[in-house]
């Protein structure tokens, strides 16, 4: 009896050292199944955004409003870049069209410039026949998040109560998100003549937006 009982003891030592040393599989099993489920999860939300803003960029304000804001993008020195000078391109429509009676341009100055991307669009716009007392400038931002927090004092102090948010068309959900943050009166006016023309450049640019949606969510809610 006495060998039997040591026998037993002994073999429940094994079985708690068997225990502590090598995880079971089930427990393997069930982490296996969680970092695949939480890939699933991950895939899916990045597919429901993905789509989402595809489809958001269809949407094309026909409102009259007090002013158009127009998204800051890179300026090439004192001129436009392709892409800020296509979202000028559509505010002077909405202009001319009389769907805004003012225009609002964003965007500071980068390191190594002495103009701000806000004073380049101004200056363009005069350029191309848009009364100077017709546009303001916010010219302290370097990003979206900035370009309508900034340019929302613009509007306060103008009275300006509702506004098109002109960006290009991927550009939007996110626009229009940080704009509802804000508590603009706000509709999109995404540019019809985006210099994001090939299918790859396209497809880059979306994918880009999708993964800079969710850490935008997760500011503006801090």
């Amino acid at each position: 009896m006495v060998d039997e009982a040591h026998r037993r003891t002994r073999l429940k030592s094994l079985a708690v050292l068997a225990r502590k040393t090598a995880p079971p599989r089930k427990r393997k099993r069930r982490i296996w199944r969680f970092l695949f489920a939480s890939i699933l999860i991950i895939g899916a939300a990045f597919l429901f955004q993905f789509i989402s803003i595809y489809r958001y960029s269809k949407i094309v304000s026909t409102r009259q409003s007090d002013a158009a804001i127009v998204l800051g993008a890179a300026a090439w020195g004192t001129e436009p870049s392709p892409v800020l000078r296509e979202r000028l391109n559509h505010a002077i429509e909405l202009y001319e069209k009389g769907q805004v009676k003012k225009i609002i341009t964003t965007g500071g100055k980068l390191i190594d410039s002495d103009i701000s991307e806000a004073e380049v669009s101004r200056n363009y716009l005069v350029q191309h026949g848009i009364p100077r007392q017709k546009i303001y400038i916010e010219d302290s931002s370097r990003r979206t998040l900035d370009n309508l927090g900034f340019a929302r004092v613009t509007c306060r102090k103008q009275e300006i109560e509702t506004v098109l948010i002109v960006s290009d068309p991927y550009h939007m959900k996110r626009a229009m998100l940080v704009a509802k943050h804000y508590g603009y009166d706000a509709e999109p006016s995404p540019t019809q003549t985006s210099m994001y023309k090939s299918r790859k450049i396209k497809m880059q640019f979306l994918v880009k937006e999708t993964l800079n949606y969710f850490p935008e969510l997760l500011r503006i809610r801090k």
